[in-house]
């Protein structure tokens, strides 16, 4: 697993399910990483990055998200049916699904988008950085961020190279 940076993250231990059986979190532990111990955290599945070519699992993770999320020990795996419990998961990693969101919908639209558009959420607000080819193309990326649920504004800082 990988950070948005491309440096090793962590590791993906197993996948949890939700309430409806479908996957809702992948189980990681993310070892020394910034400092965190060995540690299990339920990312939700919304928060992960899958790219299929060099079956590589992208997540944005920060120091605070962690700090901010629930963790748990290898022998005592939290009950998925809690509501408690997934609206903290939720909370804790907000920004970093509305992250993996956005760079999905960019990808979808221009593979090559993914590769130079930086895209960092804070408290809602995503930023969009990096390079372009057109100027419809910087457009439309902010038309799909703003598209994304809990998107609350969009800075588009992105510069057209073409």
């Amino acid at each position: 697993m990988k950070d948005v940076a491309g440096k090793d993250a962590g590791k993906v231990e197993d996948l949890l399910l939700d309430h409806r059986g479908h996957v809702g979190y992948a189980v990681v532990s993310f070892g020394g990483f910034l400092g965190i111990g060995d540690k299990l955290f339920a990312v939700p599945w919304d928060a992960v990055v899958l790219e299929g070519a060099n079956r590589t699992v992208y997540i944005d993770v920060k120091k605070e998200t962690l700090e901010k999320s629930p963790s748990f020990a290898s022998e005592k795996w939290p009950d998925t049916n809690d509501r408690d419990w997934a609206q903290g998961v939720k909370k804790a990693w907000s920004d970093a699904s509305i992250t993996a969101t956005v760079k999905t919908k960019l990808a979808g639209t221009s593979p090559s988008t993914l590769l130079k558009v930086n895209v960092d959420t804070t408290n809602g607000i995503v930023q969009l950085n990096g390079s372009v080819d057109t100027d419809k193309t910087r457009q439309r990326a902010t038309e799909l961020a703003r598209q994304v649920d809990g998107v609350r504004r969009v800075v588009n800082n992105l510069k057209v190279e073409g």
